[in-house]
């Protein structure tokens, strides 16, 4: 069981990290979908 709980651990850091990059700490959630938006319309124009 020691192998396993390392796995949870490591997948809870990922998910943070990946909350962290689509909600910024100190950003509102209206500044966040703001800037969702920005990047989902850079990726349609074949930015990034």
């Amino acid at each position: 069981m020691g192998k396993g709980s390392r796995r949870f651990v490591q997948h809870s850091k990922d998910v943070v990290t990946q909350h962290s990059l689509k909600i910024p700490y100190r950003m509102t959630y209206a500044e966040a979908e703001a800037r969702k938006l920005e990047r989902s319309n850079v990726l349609k124009e074949g930015g990034l």
